[in-house]
């Protein structure tokens, strides 16, 4: 009975160690200013504007976090090339620049760790290396009318983008490029940007205001658009940790709005980052651990230690 008591606790106390400290996930969003040329940090709780982390890049646009929380920057026009950043907005490295110049305006990180993003210079999407920051050539060429800048990627890897000409979403295989079937068509119009949700549902935003939500078999599934007609314009679209669906509105009043993802109905403004940013574009969530304090389930299981150490010790006494 003693040699059982001793094992329980043994387990007792290897889970309570386990645990030990917790690692608090400290999530911000990062918007892109296609105008001004900086990344601004908010906070994801309050939407309080916390900062510029980099600035000295102009016409930035696309954005997206890697799993260690570093930030991946794309460049509108001019020489196409990504920035890697670290949260703090250091630089950490630049990939190449695509020959002939393009404008990289939506990026996402695919399970393979490449970056992807639509090149509206080559209507088709661009690939990076994350690891070598190599560029990788393009997929989708000659299957896409015309890329309006939208792009995400859904979890089997499969990669959407928006085709302003077929006002229309691409679905196109990762590898090949080729194209394997279109949704939305005649509905997704000018889409900038794109986002799926966990269940697969896929979300896009038009640049003159309109919202669509689609099933992952390609179904309109909801629809919107503001009071007065439109959102002018949008251009960024993200899910944030809450489950929303976000927006950013490029405009003077740098509005980021929030929407409720299952029937596209409008939350209101998350933050008016007005003169912290010119133009917000893309959005990102970057997540940086940080030790705590213990975690309650961590604290009740010392607690139940300790209670079997006293209690085996008084019963061996």
């Amino acid at each position: 009975m003693k040699s059982i008591r001793h094992q329980i606790l043994a387990g007792l106390i290897a889970v309570a160690a386990t645990h030990g400290t917790c690692q608090q996930v400290q999530a911000s969003m990062f918007v892109t200013g296609i105008f001004s040329g900086n990344v601004a940090k908010v906070d994801e709780t309050t939407g309080a504007f916390l900062g510029n982390v980099t600035t000295g890049h102009h016409q930035l646009s696309g954005i997206a976090a890697d799993s260690q929380g570093n930030l991946w920057v794309g460049k509108y026009g001019g020489a196409a090339e990504v920035y890697h950043y670290s949260p703090d907005g250091t630089l950490l490295s630049t990939t190449d620049a695509i020959s002939g110049g393009g404008t990289l305006s939506q990026l996402a990180i695919g399970p393979d760790g490449n970056i992807y993003a639509p090149d509206f210079n080559q209507n088709a999407v661009a690939r990076f290396s994350t690891s070598t920051g190599a560029y990788l050539g393009a997929l989708g060429s000659g299957v896409i009318g015309q890329v309006s800048g939208g792009l995400a990627i859904e979890s089997n890897g499969r990669i959407l983008v928006g085709d302003y000409s077929n006002s229309s979403i691409r679905e196109l295989d990762p590898t090949s490029g080729a194209l394997l079937r279109t949704i939305g068509a005649g509905q997704a119009y000018n889409v900038v940007s794109l986002a799926v949700d966990a269940s697969g549902d896929i979300f896009s935003a038009g640049v003159y205001g309109d919202i669509h939500k689609f099933s992952s078999s390609g179904s309109l599934l909801a629809s919107a658009s503001a009071s007065n007609g439109n959102y002018d314009p949008l251009a960024g679209a993200a899910f944030g940790p809450d489950g929303l669906f976000y927006v950013s509105e490029q405009n003077t009043t740098g509005n980021i709005l929030r929407f409720n993802p299952s029937t596209l109905a409008e939350i209101g403004v998350f933050t008016n980052l007005g003169s912290n940013i010119s133009g917000p574009s893309s959005l990102a969530w970057s997540s940086a651990s940080s030790s705590g304090a213990p975690e309650p389930a961590t604290l009740m299981l010392a607690g139940v230690a300790l209670a079997c150490v006293v209690r085996i010790r008084r019963r061996t006494v």
